[in-house]
């Protein structure tokens, strides 16, 4: 099959993602770094009463460590919040679009 043409059909819910964990955004960072560190995961929701207010991820992590932050902060201080988020029924050709147009690339075009 044609990649083009497969990323025009498949959805994100058909690339099968890992299932994201979340946690409350007091939750410190230090307990937030063993949660990653147990599921093997590499992100993690920050969500209150099942309402996502932002995300954390290794990056944010790495950020995190070589600042020397307080890891006994709630998370909220270290998350990315609002982030941009895309249903599990868009097509990863349009994730690929929205990423590259927030990050700076050719204008996206929603189909």
């Amino acid at each position: 099959m044609d990649v083009e043409f497969s990323l025009t059909l498949e959805s994100v819910q058909q690339a099968a993602p890992a299932e994201a964990f979340c946690v409350e955004p007091e939750t410190t960072i230090r307990h937030v770094l063993e949660r990653l560190r147990e599921q093997r995961t590499s992100v993690v929701l920050i969500c209150r009463q099942g309402k996502l207010l932002g995300i954390f991820t290794e990056r944010d992590a790495l950020h995190v460590l070589a600042a020397k932050s307080d890891l006994d902060a709630p998370i909220e201080s270290a998350m990315t919040a609002n982030p941009v988020t895309v249903g599990s029924n868009a097509s990863i050709g349009m994730v690929i679009q929205k990423i590259s147009y927030l990050c700076g690339g050719s204008q996206f075009v929603e189909s």
